[in-house]
């Protein structure tokens, strides 16, 4: 059953503050948790609907009973909390808010909340009663990989992310409010209500978590880092804003979700500390620790958590989607693919080997029945490998390499002992059929290195007895010569799938950093915050998956880029200091009415490219007459004094003859390097040929005689 009601003592009272609400069969400090089987004098015999079962333990924020829901013949779990004061009243209706909101979320890594209600003026909430061991028990049970870590984060993280979609900050992840079913499922538990732990029943989080001018004393315990108490939040998982004394946000949980993370995976927490006050200065100043030299974590991985735990909230990732897509991982892809393909090959392939044995009797009559017996041998083994593949996918998915080149190294051994059986002219079957075994096995082992090691093994055990002489052959050419062509056919096929292993991991990251960006500016919609000005690979990801949407659906598309007109001019006479400045400057004014446009960002040097999705040309024209107006023919105050600058933009449409996003970029940089050419301060736009906005440039001309008087 779930924990972390934390340590009970020996009457069922608990020695932590910590604020949870499953049960466990041994508590987290190992002490087993009291089960009587009868309600002890003065606890309720009902609250609500349900019967009280027994107490489980009980904390600073209240007591945990298991009850009975004869409605719905159900066990729960029931949060009783202590009773308040009169102050307490506005932190009572928050937390049955918020509860409440719990019990609208459903999803299966976050522990449902049934019921909310009060029972004597005390809330109590009545949960999920789940069976399992929690994320820091469970860890320290067994040795885990990082794939076995990742998975169960990967699980915890989808239901802090279902929370936060649902407005709920949970202000206090840590291993002990995550529980690991006996089925490996994850559930996430104490969504903020720990925060109702005050002594004045302030609902802290949203505003203060303490009083920054009155630090907390220093707590030598190194359990009292891993608990909650006297702060909201428990400090050794508290982000820097917590510590602080900032509000706590959605990125605040992503924060102590890969504290936990780096925890599991490294053995140790990245900033360390045996009391509050340092592991507090250490988050809030001191970079995570570099990870241990023996560390068996790829490098990707590292990255996502390192992100995470950026000390600015805004460096992090913008959601726990957009984090939880970066556990992503391209091998985990590969390995699956590759184990669907080694069930096909082994079950085919020992269909295969046992419908040939009959070509046994052509080859070698006289030893037909050991050929038979290796030939069994080998599909025994295959056999295996292919219902380990069916019925344990994902055991297989972290073997895949080794149980491949297994599989391949018997079958190519066991063919090559037949060989030696007889030899001669007939090594050309075995030959043949021995490259396709082998051909197939490469299509899972795609490096050269593990591909060649694998061949030079069985060629080796091939060929060692005729150059040793044990075997007598009619035609030793033969079999050289058909040796030969396996080693070359073998070194083009591997050479071949490790190009295209090369490509789809290339085509796995872009599309990995698309939805990233994708995630991140919905987050900042979501946030009513102002989507950036991308860089140029940021804006190129995002801007093809907004270009193949208007082809796929034909929808009007324009394409604008605008740029300094004699900025290399600029920068001969001012320095390019100036021009930085001058890019500065535009910036922030882009920046600042970023919202009139659909997607925008840095191109090359004093470029700004600008996409307009369901926008005709004409109006495409206006929106680049506007910032030619509103930019452009503006004094710009720099170091060297006042600096006067004009603009233009080059435009370009979709239109069938657009065969890519590419070439619509190129159209547009062609037509602002026309309307530079002519002059600037000018709209030029691309049909073909270049075609002159006559308004843009009247305007132009005018204000260049407004300039002269």
């Amino acid at each position: 059953m779930s924990a972390t009601l934390d340590k009970p003592t020996g009457d069922g009272r608990s020695t932590d503050d910590a604020a949870t609400v499953m049960v466990s069969p041994r508590a987290p400090g190992g002490a087993t948790a009291q089960a009587p089987e009868q309600v002890e004098p003065g606890d309720p015999r009902s609250i609500g609907r349900f019967t009280v079962l027994h107490k489980i333990a009980e904390g600073g924020m209240g007591i945990v009973y298991a009850a009975l829901d004869e409605q719905l013949e159900r066990k729960v779990a029931i949060k009783l909390l202590h009773a308040r004061g009169d102050q307490a009243d506005q932190a009572h209706e928050r937390m049955i808010r918020e509860a409440r909101a719990m019990a609208r979320l459903s999803h299966p890594n976050v522990v449902q909340v049934h019921e909310v209600g009060e029972l004597d003026g005390r809330i109590f909430v009545a949960m999920e009663y789940v069976q399992g061991l929690t994320l820091r028990r469970w860890l320290k049970a067994a040795p885990r990989s990082w794939r076995d870590v990742l998975e169960i984060f990967r699980q915890a993280g989808q239901g802090l992310a279902a929370a936060h979609r649902a407005g709920i900050v949970h202000r206090d992840f840590k291993p002990d409010n995550v529980v690991v079913g006996k089925d490996r499922r994850v559930k996430v538990l104490d969504f903020g209500l720990a925060r109702w732990n005050e002594p004045d029943g302030e609902v802290v989080g949203e505003e203060s978590a303490h009083d920054r001018s009155n630090p907390p004393p220093e707590l030598d315990d190194e359990r009292s880092l891993t608990k909650t108490g006297f702060v909201m939040g428990t400090p050794a998982y508290m982000s820097p804003e917590q510590h602080e004394g900032f509000p706590a946000d959605a990125r605040s949980d992503q924060f102590g979700f890969c504290v936990a993370l780096y925890e599991a995976l490294y053995g140790r927490r990245p900033f360390p500390g045996r009391s509050y006050v340092k592991v507090a200065r250490a988050i809030t100043e001191d970079d995570p620790l570099p990870p241990p030299a023996d560390a068996n974590v790829p490098k990707w991985l590292h990255k996502v958590v390192m992100r995470g735990l950026s000390r600015d909230a805004a460096d992090r990732f913008p959601s726990m989607d957009a984090l939880i897509s970066g556990f992503e991982d391209f091998q985990a892809k590969v390995d699956a693919r590759n184990t669907e393909m080694l069930r096909l090959e082994t079950g085919l392939g020992t269909l295969l080997m046992l419908a040939f044995w009959i070509l046994d009797w052509l080859f070698v009559p006289e030893h037909i029945v050991l050929a038979l017996l290796i030939r069994l041998g080998i599909c025994t083994y295959a056999g295996g490998i292919h219902f380990l593949c069916r019925m344990r996918p994902r055991l297989a998915e972290r073997h895949v390499d080794l149980l491949a080149f297994s599989v391949n190294l018997a079958a190519g051994w066991g063919l090559a002992a037949i060989v030696w059986l007889e030899g001669g002219l007939e090594s050309a079957y075995y030959a043949g059929l021995n490259l396709l075994v082998l051909c197939i096995g490469i299509m899972f082992l795609w490096t050269i290195r593990r591909a060649l090691l694998l061949n030079g093994l069985i060629y080796g055990f091939y060929m060692s007895p005729l150059l040793l002489g044990l075997m007598d052959a009619e035609r030793p050419d033969v079999i050289l010569s058909n040796q030969f062509f396996l080693l070359s056919t073998i070194i083009i096929t591997v050479a071949a799938q490790h190009q295209r292993f090369a490509l789809q991991r290339r085509e796995f990251l872009a599309e990995q950093e698309r939805t990233q960006l994708r995630e991140e500016v919905a987050a900042m919609v979501r946030g009513g915050r102002r989507p950036e000005l991308h860089d140029r690979a940021q804006f190129l990801l995002l801007a093809e998956d907004e270009f193949q949407r208007s082809r796929r659906y034909q929808r009007p598309m324009s394409c604008l880029v605008l740029g300094v007109d004699e900025f290399a001019e600029i920068n001969a006479q001012h320095g390019d200091s100036v021009g930085d400045e001058i890019l500065a400057y535009l910036r922030q004014r882009i920046v600042k009415d970023i919202r009139q446009f659909d997607l925008v960002g840095k191109y090359h040097g004093d470029e700004f490219v600008f996409l307009l999705p369901e926008t005709e040309q004409a109006q495409a024209e206006q929106v680049a007459d506007r910032l030619i107006d509103q930019l452009g023919f503006t004094p710009v105050s720099t170091k060297a004094g006042i600096v006067e600058i004009t603009l233009s933009v080059g435009l370009s449409m979709l239109s069938r003859e657009t065969p890519d996003l590419a070439t619509l970029l190129l159209r547009a940089v062609s037509s602002l390097e026309q309307a530079k050419h002519e002059g600037g301060a000018r709209t030029v736009a691309w049909s073909g040929e270049h075609m002159i906005s006559t308004k843009q440039a009247l305007a132009s001309e005018l204000a260049r005689d407004d300039r002269g008087r």
